[in-house]
């Protein structure tokens, strides 16, 4: 699995840019210099504004004011990279006499990107105002718009040549550039090694780019080609590090942000599969008696492991690099003369590595306790009052530990949630992206042939076919990602999602049925309902919408067989002021095992036509938690499966 991930990064960051410049090249040596300089610039400018868009958009489970700082900055540095591309001499939109202006922009432009990299490193630890730092960034992009085509002294060419001025301001621009490296790494503990390898391959770059544009004397010169590549490369690092990254692992950004663990009343460590911290909880710094600066990436034997032996003969650390887990092993730290009850369990089952999880309940007490009893046992009978007591005190230490253990279980389920919502949209975004480059590269070489005037009507033709194409898979893709959404909102609905009312049950179930009619009847499948002794309830009509309608998706969609003839029969009594639904269908029924799990989130049989996992959780959440009322399932193969509801008619 390692290798394969490698192999992926290797494809990923090298193949990918060294196709671009080679076609950046053939632009330059076969077409000109001009269409050169635009492409690169062009490039910049997509990458800074599709920073924006990414971060904005996932700074809800993101929480990272650094790359919201950064996804800012580089919109804005994209406006002055634009302005720099359009006022280049030969292009027809500002009709610029010299290069002037051209070079303002360049070099103004550096000067912003190299203020914005030095400034990010403050947000790794402090908050951002998106308000204020927008309005700041927006009057910076306008002074330097009007000096640059207002106030042209100093000039940046001198008889042909690059002016001192130019020269030694560039100078500046690395020296800047190296002391953001610097304080990158002297803070690269708050940033994953991804991360900073990127941010530090992008500042590498873009010095190299500095040096060469010290050199050049116009754009036909060698040196204006490499300095030009060197920028592609360096934005194409920060592509890789804010946007990639963004959509891609957004869970490793919140693990270094999230304060979610916290709640967790026993210390609880998430780990990486090499055995690095990559997030703990209060609970396990004060236990420990350490910092969250001191532990983040660092080996977790150095810290929640005993020491009496190395890392390289530790089992817990090969248990962790190895995937496993263990459950509740006795585990005594000679250092704090302590017990712990110490388990390890992966985040994610089909994914092992994701992710894992360590918590450490500290049963110190409870051992003392046992060792305690078994000295006593010797006196027992003459002791019977006195025990009894302090058993009754053990038993509700037991009965604490018991909860701190079921919150435990609560947060792992929280992270199987977390993990399997990631999974759910990753797909729908992956092909998005897939699409939209796709939808790219056909623009630029439809682009290309326009220009050259070699444009037929079979290509042109080919053209709207395939852009006709993308767009609906964008269109598909980004409405199925809006109807997870959607279902992942239902999944957490409460009563103050909607305005309880009075209402009759049976005949608002009939118009349930009436809105599926055309479903069913496409399904055919016929639904037997008896409407009669109607009574009125009062409670939230959505959530009663919500169960039937997922009840007879989830018969359509896994019950029966396209084309397959079946029943469904729906049965509302009213008992002791309790509701009472009973609905059933004449399906295939399903397996014990699928049964035990039916009402867990993410959890289907269905999942290659499309199915989310989530109907019948839905479903359990609406009646337990919304109606305050019970569901149960009951089926065996070849006897269809039948739901049971109940709750207050009040509710």
């Amino acid at each position: 699995m390692m290798q394969e991930t490698k192999q992926f990064d290797w494809l990923s960051v090298a193949t990918i840019p060294l196709i671009i410049l080679v076609a950046l090249l053939t632009i330059r040596y076969n077409v000109g210099a001009l269409l050169f300089h635009t492409t690169v610039e062009l490039f910049s400018v997509f990458v800074g504004v599709l920073m924006l868009i990414v971060v904005l958009n996932t700074e809800h489970f993101l929480k990272s004011d650094f790359l919201i700082f950064l996804g800012i900055g580089y919109f804005f540095l994209s406006i002055l990279d634009a302005m720099h591309t359009f006022t280049m001499t030969g292009l027809p939109y500002f009709k610029i006499a010299d290069e002037e202006v051209t070079i303002h922009f360049w070099l103004f432009g550096r000067l912003f990107e190299a203020f914005i990299l030095l400034s990010s490193a403050y947000f790794l630890k402090h908050t951002v105002s998106k308000i204020l730092i927008s309005s700041f960034f927006l009057i910076c992009t306008f002074l330097i718009s009007w000096i640059s085509f207002n106030v042209l002294n100093p000039p940046m060419l001198i008889d042909g040549h690059l002016s001192d001025f130019k020269i030694y301001t560039e100078y500046i621009i690395i020296a800047v550039l190296i002391f953001a490296a610097f304080i990158f790494i002297k803070h690269k503990r708050l940033l994953s090694n991804r991360i900073l390898r990127y941010l530090l391959s992008s500042i590498i770059l873009t010095i190299g780019a500095e040096i060469c544009f010290t050199q050049y004397a116009n754009i036909n010169s060698p040196v204006f080609v490499i300095g030009h590549l060197l920028k592609f490369l360096s934005y194409w690092s920060i592509y890789q590090a804010i946007v990639l990254t963004s959509l891609k692992e957004p869970l490793l950004f919140l693990s270094q942000r999230s304060n979610s663990y916290d709640v967790i009343p026993i210390p609880s460590i998430w780990i990486d599969q090499e055995a690095n911290v990559v997030q703990t909880n209060e609970a396990a710094l004060k236990q420990f008696g350490t910092k969250l600066s001191d532990v983040l990436h660092q080996p977790i034997h150095n810290f929640f492991h005993p020491n009496d032996v190395s890392e390289a003969q530790c089992s817990f650390c090969q248990i962790i690099k190895q995937g496993q887990k263990i459950s509740s092993k006795e585990v005594f730290f000679s250092e704090m003369n302590q017990w712990f009850l110490l388990s390890i369990a992966p985040i994610d089952k089909a994914k092992p590595f994701a992710g894992i999880v360590q918590t450490l309940t500290n049963i110190t007490y409870q051992k003392k306790q046992e060792h305690e009893l078994s000295i006593q046992q010797e006196v027992l009978e003459e002791k019977v009052k006195e025990r009894t007591i302090e058993l009754e005190e053990s038993i509700e230490l037991l009965e604490q530990t018991k909860e701190m253990l079921v919150q435990s279980e609560k947060m792992a389920s929280l992270g199987n949630l977390v993990t399997g919502i990631a999974h759910e949209i990753n797909a729908p975004i992956g092909i998005c992206i897939t699409a939209a480059s796709s939808l790219i590269d056909n623009t630029k070489e439809i682009k290309n042939k326009f220009k050259k005037n070699k444009i037929t009507k079979s290509i042109f033709d080919n053209f709207i076919d395939e852009v006709e194409g993308l767009s609906t898979i964008l269109e598909g893709n980004l409405q199925r990602t809006t109807e997870l959404v959607s279902s992942f909102k239902l999944v957490s609905m409460t009563e103050a999602d909607e305005e309880r009312r009075h209402f009759f049950i049976k005949e608002y179930v009939t118009e349930v049925l009436h809105s599926l009619s055309a479903k069913l009847r496409e399904s055919r499948i016929t639904v037997v309902f008896e409407e009669n002794n109607d009574f009125e309830i009062y409670c939230l009509p959505n959530a009663i919408f919500q169960i039937f309608t997922n009840l007879i998706n989830n018969s359509i969609i896994h019950g029966f067989a396209k084309g397959q003839e079946g029943i469904i029969e729906i049965d509302i009594i009213k008992e002791n002021e309790v509701v009472k639904v009973c609905y059933k269908d004449s399906s295939d029924g399903v397996s014990q095992v699928s049964l035990n799990q039916i009402f867990e989130p993410f959890f289907t049989t269905n999942r290659i036509n499309g199915s989310s996992g989530l109907g019948l959780h839905v479903v359990y959440n609406l009646v337990n938690q919304v109606l305050n009322g019970n569901i149960t399932c009951h089926s065996k193969i070849g006897r269809g499966i039948r739901f049971d509801i109940s709750f207050p008619c009040l509710t």
